[in-house]
């Protein structure tokens, strides 16, 4: 029996004991028909599998079958599985509310700052290193930290690009408007007071992710509608729940006055194009306020949005949560309702490419023009790169867009894009054995391919590699054995070079090797180096005793 709501080592044993089945029905079955087994195994146990065998695994079952039988992967599953059963359960027995736990309850919390606790111990016990050098190595823990994984961070980024959209809107005359979008009443399972809503029972119970797949789909529709109609509107979108957990979206959007107009009729028609006469549904469902520049800009305006969603950072109350909730202690509980129901809490809307942002961002000095690789660029072309580079290093969103082609430029016309791998000429660079230094895609450890990476970033037909080294994640102990055994290699051929006396042979060497580019001049009494191979005009090279002395200016 699998208990959702079991500790760290009931999880363990069950996965190890999951993982040795698999392995079995592996040996002893066709692999097509262990597949179907162990995919009617984690129905049983409720642990999501695909619902049909697609083709593809029917061809090749290995990938599938390799991670159920990995203890490690199993385990990651029944953790998600858990807290998103935890969560439902929950909402179920009206256990999340404003008067009770807003947005989550208070173990999923828990749960939660125990997880990170323990992957702050374990990403302070591993080291990435380069594959190429074990010296040149960075502790996770740092490298986390100096990420947007890093709340300060995140909460910067977001904030400098929002500031920048603010700048290119101001810049190009378009306005600004701040819309809430709601999901229909069948949503929501508790109302304010703390009863359970009818609708929702009605309904099935939906849960979060049901509501968050609503919103997707709708704006999805909202977004190809507007496309059609010619308004490419620019900003950011950001979720949050409501006090029993159903997600709202809020949106600050940025375009003309007369595209404004357009774009509410269109969100209006879809938001209330499901249970639009519902009580309520045309006060609730969509909302729209405009930015009015001269009282404070989007930046403002959204600011605690953003913080209230991520850290707290310097908003004050909550009063989604509760009349007396405080933001720096509910973004505590956005965190964990976001991690139960793997919410994606904020998207970018038009603009540039953020990825492309962020791989400049790792390229710190200057593209010169006479690199081999942009030999061919002309000098217009290397102003834009340059311009490009020293937008994104400056944190500059406004001048990056501005350098990138503008806010509503189309992906595929953007002055650089991302490159998911290494071109095919670019992986002709060999080392001195004749090496591929960046070796093409590979496969998992499960034996699927892996999903390409950013590698660098594509200009004119010109790659500029942004991800130079090969970084492989070890334990800080195995690390550390290493660099003492590369030292001691180090040692063993200095002690062999010692005791070989092979010091005074190289000096020796370097001796006779000075003697074959000087001039002895024998009345002087000094020797003259000369750089050229060919002799200087004089007399023989060894220092005859009867040798003409030379002449000072030789």
């Amino acid at each position: 029996m699998l208990r959702f709501s079991g500790d760290d080592q009931f999880v363990d044993t069950f996965a190890q004991r999951f993982a040795d089945h698999t392995g079995k029905l592996v040996s002893t079955r066709a692999h097509v028909v262990a597949l179907q087994l162990v995919v009617e195994l984690a129905h049983h146990y409720g642990l999501r599998p695909v619902d049909t065998i697609t083709e593809e695994q029917a061809l090749d079952p290995y990938p599938t079958l390799n991670r159920w039988a990995d203890m490690a992967w199993v385990r990651c599953r029944i953790r998600r599985v858990s807290a998103s059963r935890l969560y439902d359960t929950a909402r179920e027995y009206s256990l999340i509310s404003g008067r009770l736990a807003p947005y989550t309850t208070d173990l999923s919390v828990a749960r939660r700052a125990f997880r990170r606790a323990r992957n702050d111990e374990t990403l302070a016990a591993l080291v990435a290193h380069n594959s190429e050098d074990v010296f040149d190595a960075v502790g996770m823990k740092d490298a986390v930290d100096a990420s947007v994984s890093n709340l300060k961070n995140r909460r910067a980024e977001l904030m400098a690009r929002l500031s920048g959209f603010s700048k290119c809107a101001k810049e190009q005359g378009h306005h600004a408007i701040f819309l809430t979008f709601t999901t229909p009443s069948r949503f929501h399972s508790v109302h304010r007071n703390g009863n359970q809503n009818q609708n929702w029972l009605e309904a099935g119970k939906p849960s979060v992710r049901d509501a968050q797949q609503w919103l997707v789909k709708t704006f999805n529709n909202i977004r190809k509608k507007a496309d059609k109609e010619g308004i490419k509107p620019y900003g950011f979108r950001f979720a949050e729940p409501h006090h029993d957990g159903t997600p709202h979206w809020h949106a600050v959007l940025f375009m003309t006055l007369a595209d404004i107009k357009t774009y509410i009729k269109i969100c209006r028609h879809y938001m209330l194009a499901d249970s639009g006469n519902e009580p309520g549904a045309r006060q609730h469902r969509f909302k729209v306020v405009f930015i009015d520049p001269r009282k404070g800009d989007a930046v403002a305006y959204c600011s605690k949005y953003v913080a209230k969603n991520i850290d707290g950072f310097a908003v004050g109350n909550d009063h989604e949560a509760g009349k007396r909730a405080k933001s720096i202690e509910t973004a505590a509980r956005v965190d964990a309702w976001k991690s139960d129901n793997r919410i994606r809490q904020f998207q970018q809307l038009g603009g540039p490419s953020v990825q492309a942002w962020r791989e400049f961002r790792r390229v710190r000095e200057p593209l010169e023009q006479d690199n081999q690789m942009l030999q061919d660029l002309t000098p217009e072309q290397h102003f834009a790169l340059e311009n490009v580079r020293m937008a994104a290093n400056a944190g500059d969103w406004q001048a990056f867009c501005c350098a990138m082609g503008g806010v509503q430029v189309r992906r595929n016309d953007q002055t650089v894009r991302v490159s998911y791998g290494i071109p095919e000429a670019m992986q002709m660079l060999c080392d001195e054995d004749g090496v591929l230094k960046h070796k093409p895609r590979g496969r998992t450890q499960f034996g699927d391919m892996a999903s390409d990476r950013p590698m660098g970033l594509m200009f004119s037909q010109v790659f500029i590699l942004t991800r130079a080294k090969d970084w492989l994640i070890t334990s800080k102990e195995k690390w550390e054995a290493a660099c003492q055994k590369t030292m001691e290699g180090i040692n063993e051929q200095f002690e062999v070079l010692k005791a070989e006396k092979a010091y005074a042979f190289m000096e020796y060497e370097e001796f006779e090797q000075m003697r074959l580019h000087a001039i002895c001049d024998h009345e002087s009494r000094v020797w003259l180096l000369y750089p050229d191979t060919e002799r200087l005009a004089g007399p023989p090279l060894g220092c005859e005793p009867h040798g003409g002395g030379l002449d000072p200016c030789h």
